[in-house]
């Protein structure tokens, strides 16, 4: 998804993509997305600064108090997805693998029994 996202901004006339970076450092933005700009989002109050600055990029489309009051609603559901997925992923990570020796000899005996 992430080389798709970059694929698709480059093709996009007078695009300026920039990576929406939360809970990463600089450094640990790898390729593709490193080649584009990123803004690194530490807190609430800077995520709220990010609202307000594209809502003034598109033309103040939207009343900054109901900007805040739609923020403020969103925000814990944002919070509470992230932790949701950091969970998921830390999970992932402390399932046992297979080495890959054990898992390609198991893959031939399984052959070696197969009728065929």
């Amino acid at each position: 998804m992430i080389s798709s996202s970059a694929d698709l901004a480059s093709r996009i006339h007078g695009s300026d993509p920039v990576s929406l970076c939360i809970d990463l450092s600089p450094r640990e933005l790898k390729p593709p997305l490193s080649s584009f700009r990123a803004m690194f989002v530490v807190d609430k109050e800077a995520m709220r600064q990010l609202v307000h600055n594209l809502n003034a990029v598109h033309g103040a489309k939207h009343d900054p108090e109901a900007l805040d009051r739609l923020f403020d609603h969103a925000y814990p559901k944002l919070i509470h997805n992230l932790s949701a997925r950091r969970k998921e992923q830390s999970v992932q990570s402390e399932l046992p693998r297979k080495p890959q020796v054990a898992a390609e000899a198991e893959e031939s005996r399984v052959a070696e029994t197969e009728p065929g």
